[in-house]
């Protein structure tokens, strides 16, 4: 009677034990396959973001910095709310699937992009870029390219009166010089400000300035018309001239020129002081790019440049890239 009641104890354990395991196994399967439905309407929610965003699409990595940056600001550019308002999981599979690299931006602490400014200021000046602090008051002038400016237009052939409506028309609140029309061709803020960098770190470096040289930049005066302004990045007839135009740090030079101008030419001069202060901080350092500057975007507000300089900033200051 023991080993009755013995074996039907065995059968009954491994009976519940084969019960259990077939409910874990049933369980997991299950999982998996949730696992998998929810993989699956991830990846058809990120293709059908990118057919309904093809357009813009090249604006992905900016977006990144916008749901970073300023996750609840609406917007002109419609990808950059689209995209802030996915979850972080869908947000990656976007990237995934437009093969753009994902920055892993959520990482980051708050305040990561105030501490790359600071950065910014302080290799600037230790590379006598500038010497005169132009981003006070938490950066100001900077942030405002978002909080007031951002839907401004920066890239056109004319600029209008200020009465007009400015998030209606081409506005370049810069308007260097422009060569000869039927070159189709004209050279702004952003050419100018990186132009000057270049030839201050030319002379920084001590590397031959010839006469050569000189005429080469001089036949591009040639075309040159009479709508120079203020802004206008005047050409050398010699190297002396050469050396006395940049004995001025040239954020310096750039500062001093828009500080006292209207607040939105002031704010996109400022932004690109620093997109392009940046470029050459990295250039002098000789530092090699961790990650690419991905996206064929065209910048065409200022809030993309915005986006453009922060993400110049990520590239050049971020220690885990």
């Amino acid at each position: 009677m023991d080993w009755i009641n013995l074996v039907s104890m065995i059968v009954g354990i491994l009976s519940l034990l084969a019960t259990i395991a077939i409910s874990v196994v049933i369980y997991v399967l299950q999982k998996n396959d949730d696992i998998k439905k929810h993989k699956e309407k991830i990846r058809q929610q990120a293709h059908d973001f990118l057919i309904e965003n093809i357009d813009e699409k090249e604006f992905l990595p900016l977006a990144q910095f916008a749901v970073k940056v300023n996750p609840l600001y609406k917007h002109n550019r419609k990808i950059y709310n689209r995209f802030s308002r996915c979850n972080i999981e869908l947000q990656k599979e976007i990237l995934k699937q437009a093969n753009f690299t994902d920055l892993k931006l959520d990482l980051l602490e708050d305040e990561f992009l105030n501490k790359f400014l600071d950065k910014f200021e302080k290799d600037a000046q230790n590379l006598n870029l500038l010497t005169t602090k132009f981003l006070y008051d938490g950066a100001k002038y900077f942030h405002r390219g978002i909080s007031r400016y951002g839907t401004i237009n920066i890239r056109g052939n004319f600029v209008k009166d200020k009465e007009d409506n400015e998030n209606e028309y081409n506005y370049l609140p810069l308007d260097l010089y422009y060569i000869d029309t039927n070159q189709n061709y004209n050279i702004d803020i952003e050419s100018d400000i990186w132009n000057r960098l270049l030839d201050y770190n030319t002379l920084k470096e001590n590397k031959d300035i010839n006469e050569e040289w000189l005429i080469k930049i001089k036949q591009l005066q040639e075309l040159l018309t009479d709508k120079q302004t203020k802004y206008s990045y005047t050409l050398p007839d010699s190297v002396l001239d050469f050396e006395n135009m940049h004995n001025t740090p040239p954020l310096d030079y750039y500062w001093n020129l828009v500080r006292s101008s209207r607040e939105d030419e002031c704010v996109y001069v400022v932004i690109e002081m620093v997109r392009q202060g940046t470029l050459m901080i990295n250039r002098m350092n000789n530092k090699e790019w961790k990650i690419p500057f991905e996206g064929e975007y065209q910048i065409e507000k200022l809030e993309d440049l915005y986006y453009a300089a922060v993400q110049t900033l990520f590239c050049t200051f971020n220690k885990n890239f």
